[in-house]
């Protein structure tokens, strides 16, 4: 059986090979050679086949050194060294080129959004409360409805939240002394449970991300 070796075949992308790094195509197609060499000197031949332009530009790509290919191939390094050297890949490796062991993570970004909130009707505080009592819980509230904007909450969601128009959430949030509506205290206790939660989120977000990075 007569076998024929095709070199600088460049073959077009392919469903299963998109999106994968160099590496891990290098890999892939040193498998291959070392199944198709196998093959050639099973049948009688005395030489290797030609190391395909596509095994060694996957190769060098990935920042693969001319020891390393050899070893993934089968070949001789002198070997891989000419090879390179014939197709015009045998200068520096680009700096971009990297092992997957040393590419860094990739940037990720992940939002911790407040999950969906069910508006529940809350009454005001009653005007027996003293003015001294308003004002505290206007203050508190104005607290804790700033850490939630700081976390990205909208004033639609911290009304939600607090089971009031947003228009009650502004006029809780004016500070200054005069006989203002106010919020009850369970509206200001459920919002400071609602900024633990999201603290918690936060927290386990940014643990994930350090591990990604």
């Amino acid at each position: 059986m007569e076998t024929t070796t095709l070199r600088n075949v460049a073959l077009a992308p392919t469903p299963w090979t998109k999106g994968q790094g160099a590496f891990s195509l290098a890999m892939r197609q040193c498998a291959d050679y070392r199944v198709h060499r196998e093959a050639v000197i099973k049948s009688g031949a005395k030489r290797s086949p030609a190391l395909p332009m596509s095994l060694l530009t996957a190769a060098r790509a990935s920042g693969m050194r001319p020891d390393q290919i050899a070893h993934a191939t089968g070949v001789g390094p002198q070997t891989v060294r000419l090879a390179l050297q014939r197709n015009g890949l045998d200068g520096p490796v680009p700096a971009q080129a990297r092992l997957a062991s040393d590419t860094p993570a990739l940037p990720i970004a992940i939002t911790a959004a407040p999950r969906t909130i069910q508006p529940r009707r809350r009454d005001q505080v009653r005007s027996n409360v003293p003015a001294e009592e308003r004002q505290r819980l206007r203050d508190e509230y104005y607290a804790v409805s700033e850490k939630l904007r700081a976390y990205g909450m909208s004033f639609t969601q911290i009304a939600a939240l607090s089971g009031r128009a947003v228009q009650s959430v502004h006029q809780w949030r004016v500070r200054k002394p005069g006989p203002y509506p106010a919020p009850t205290q369970e509206i200001v206790d459920d919002l400071w449970v609602a900024a633990r939660e999201h603290e918690e989120v936060l927290a386990k977000v940014e643990s994930l991300l350090e591990k990604l990075r």
